[in-house]
């Protein structure tokens, strides 16, 4: 008896230990992958050890094969990234030793632009394939469509795979999904997509396809979901093509270059929860047919260039959640209450609505009505939608105050470009959601609510163009997160405060046209993502910081940058592809290490001393202007090796000494301006100085000695030059408006005299030698007329 039951134990234990084991080829296979990648979280290979590797998470062994069957490596990103790296080369080739596997779900890993390796092909066996989010290129193998009978799902969406589509072959009859949107793929789409009989989805939206829609997609009878949008599509569809898919739920062919074509007849045999056909050329009244779509919850028809009115029972549709009718051209007014409908997200914007806004329902989440022709007053009832965060009214005719309530919860609020009037309402109770807040262009007025404290979450404040006349409120101080400040064109007063440089988030600060001045805050140096700003227009005095040189984003090779501080203090305008600063000395250091600063302009300012030597060795630079300062001293020959000037301004100076003769190597120089200084001495005769377009140099000391050998538009001489050097040109500050003048003399001359010549070709001799007399006289009168 005891050896009975002994043989039962050891049965029982071979048998149980037997049903759990995987192959020593297949453990020996998944060992040799995780070697060879990188586990950064230490969540998706952590359990890969022992003997058997069925028990090992993140695999599934068959019940009574024992082999490994489903692979499901899946990365995740969000707080806690999961995914594997490292995956370069022939990492995959030990996995494809798993030639029983049914599921391979490798997506969301790094790839890092790999190509499908030819040896997923050894997978016979495979039903389920997931490589999306994982960074693979090149072209996709025609084998993943030609090669697995028992495939029926293929997923390879937000990768970089380029190249047509490969044929599908007729083997595939249980493929059911087969997504390959968001990729680089080109050519067309091709027609024996329409063997895959099985298909229910079916995604090739935001590609770089081209050709027709092939009409034998009709014959994917099973089909639930198409998308095409968002590829280059063309030529004529039209959606009845579509009848025999009475499975069809989804339709979005929006963002191509197809014209879609609806009888107004047309009542199709499907029933649709989702419409997209934003950007087709449809061109006439709402579609009829949708109607009969009881069943439609997205509705996405923008840019189509619809007209008409909205139909009424659109706004009583009983699912109808997402309705985006924006940029085409409905008229009409709004229905007076849209409380009893169902919409999470209304976009009317640039269409050409009029009336009043409408009341919404509780569960309104988004509502863009921009662009169109509303008036009236705000409804206070819109700040109190619970679960509204976005609301766009720019750009209409709305008039009024604006209700506390929008400032309280909504997360972005434009109301820009409208008539609103009135204080900006210091109602920020729950502000901290706010992130947008855009205001500009209306007619607010009074200073600025100081609880901008509690908008702990603002990004971007706008409230430039209107009539505010406070400083800039210290409660501004804690919006850390704030990333645009804009208050332009108004009365605002008062300095920068220092703790402005505290806003580490800052990018783009605009100031321009208010009352500000004392002294630029250094603190703005300090900023370190700060890309644009604009202080120009005002009231400032001083210098400008010596430190600019250390602003962050200058340092970014990548990112343009624009510094306009124009006004009392200084206008310094950099257009710059890249830069590299590591100078910390004065200003015009800073100005000197800019090697491809392409415009300065510091113009009309009240900055003073001599033009530094250094300038010259910004051979990048395209247009200096530094007019109307107090800049003294000569001009620097070093000048002479910006080789790509175009365009340089040095008037309204206090220059003095001659024209340096090394301003002649500058070949591109268009335009030269050298006229309201001291300077004295003879013009440099000859070459390039020769050939502008626009010459100046009146209203110097004692400059003279231009002779004319070429003709120049718009030369102003000195006055001090004597009139044989330049014949005939007058030199008081009107000289633009007479050559005007005697431009138009010259042409009235020569159009009088040729028609007299034409006149009296067919005269006798006397007749003709009288008419010249006449002309010669008209001529010589004219001629004096307009250069009085």
């Amino acid at each position: 008896m005891k050896m009975f039951w002994s043989a039962v134990v050891i049965f029982l234990l071979l048998h149980i230990n037997g049903r759990r084991c995987c192959s020593d080829h297949e453990r020996d296979s998944l060992l040799q992958f995780k070697a060879s990648v990188l586990d950064p979280s230490n969540q998706l290979l952590n359990s890969w050890h022992g003997f058997n590797c069925c028990d090992w998470k993140r695999i599934q062994c068959h019940p009574h094969t024992h082999h490994v069957i489903r692979l499901d490596l899946q990365g995740s990103y969000g707080n806690a990234d999961v995914y594997l790296s490292n995956l370069t080369g022939d990492v995959l080739s030990p996995l494809f030793n798993l030639e029983q596997l049914e599921h391979l779900d490798l997506s969301f890993n790094n790839f890092a632009g790999v190509s499908i390796p030819p040896g997923l092909g050894r997978l016979k066996s495979l039903r389920y394939l997931d490589l999306s989010f994982a960074g693979f290129s090149g072209d996709i193998p025609p084998m993943l469509l030609t090669a697995f009978p028992n495939l029926q799902h293929v997923n390879l969406r937000y990768n970089q795979f380029k190249g047509g589509i490969p044929s599908p072959a007729g083997i595939l009859h249980y493929l059911t999904r087969l997504d390959l949107s968001s990729n680089a793929l080109t050519g067309n789409i091709p027609p024996s997509i329409g063997q895959l009989v099985s298909l229910e989805s079916l995604d090739l939206s935001s590609n770089k396809l081209e050709g027709v829609i092939p009409l034998n997609i009709s014959n994917l009878y099973k089909l639930s979901r198409l998308a095409l949008s968002s590829n280059r599509l063309s030529g004529d569809f039209s959606v009845s093509h579509l009848d025999n898919l009475s499975q069809l739920r989804s339709i979005d062919i929006s963002e191509n270059l197809l014209s879609v074509k609806i009888s107004p007849t047309w009542i199709p045999k499907f029933s649709l929860q989702t419409l997209g056909l934003s950007s087709c050329n449809m061109e006439g009244e709402f579609p009829t047919f949708l109607i009969t779509q009881y069943e439609i919850t997205s509705m996405y028809l923008s840019n189509c260039s619809l007209a008409g009115n909205i139909p009424q029972w659109i706004w009583g549709a009983n699912y109808l959640w997402f309705l985006n009718l924006s940029n085409n051209h409905f008229a009409g007014v709004l229905p007076h209450s849209l409380t009893g409908s169902f919409l999470f997200m209304l976009d009317l914007h640039s269409n050409n609505l009029q009336g009043q806004l409408p009341l919404f329902n509780d569960q309104l989440q988004l509502l863009d009505v921009s662009d169109n022709q509303l008036g009236g007053s705000i409804p206070a009832e819109i700040g109190e939608y619970p679960q509204l965060v976005y609301l766009s009214l720019a750009r209409n005719h709305l008039s009024g105050s604006i209700p506390p309530s929008i400032l309280c919860r909504i997360r972005i609020v434009d109301l820009s470009n409208n008539k609103l009037t009135g204080k900006i309402p210091a109602c920020f109770k729950n502000s901290s959601v706010i992130e947008m807040l855009n205001l500009e262009n209306n007619y607010l007025e009074g200073e600025l609510p100081q609880q901008f404290a509690e908008m702990l979450s603002l990004q971007t404040l706008k409230l430039g163009g209107n009539r505010l006349n406070s400083y800039i409120p210290t409660s501004l101080a804690n919006c850390k997160q704030l990333e645009i400040l804009d208050l332009n064109n108004n009365k605002m007063r008062g300095i920068i405060p220092n703790w402005i440089g505290q806003l580490s988030s800052l990018k783009i600060l605009i100031l321009r046209s208010n009352r500000f001045e004392g002294l630029i805050p250094s603190e703005l140096t300090t900023l370190p993502l700060l890309q644009i700003l604009d202080l120009s227009s005002n009231r400032f005095s001083g210098i400008i910081p010596a430190n600019l040189s250390s602003l962050q984003a200058l340092k970014d090779q990548t990112v343009a940058a624009e510094i306009f501080l124009s006004g009392d203090i200084g206008t310094l305008k950099l257009y710059v592809d890249r830069v590299t600063i590591n100078n910390k000395g004065q200003w015009m250091e800073f100005v000197r290490s800019l090697a491809l600063v392409k415009c300065i302009d510091l113009s009309s300012n009240n900055l003073s001393g001599g033009i530094p030597p250094n300038m010259g060795s910004l051979e990048g630079l395209i247009i200096l202007n530094i007019s109307r300062n107090h800049f003294k001293g000569e001009i620097p020959k070093t000048l002479g090796k910006m080789i790509q000037l175009q365009s340089l301004d040095l008037s309204h100076n206090q220059l003095s000494g001659m024209i340096p003769s090394e301003l002649q190597l500058l070949t591109f120089l268009g335009y030269l301006d050298l006229s309201h200084n001291n300077l004295s001495g003879r013009i440099p005769q000859g070459g390039q100085l020769l050939t502008f377009d626009t010459l100046s140099f009146s209203n110097n000391s004692d400059l003279c000695g231009l002779q004319l050998n070429t003709t120049c538009c718009g030369i102003h001489k000195n006055k001090s030059c004597p009139p044989s050097i330049l014949p005939g040109i007058n030199v008081d500050e009107t000289d633009a408006e007479k050559d005007i003048w005697w431009g138009v003399g010259l042409g009235l001359s020569y159009a009088v005299g040729f028609s007299l010549v034409i006149g009296v070709l067919c005269l006798t001799t006397t007749w003709s030698r009288k008419c010249f007399q006449i002309m010669d006289k008209i001529i010589i009168y004219l001629f004096g007329r307009f250069r009085k």
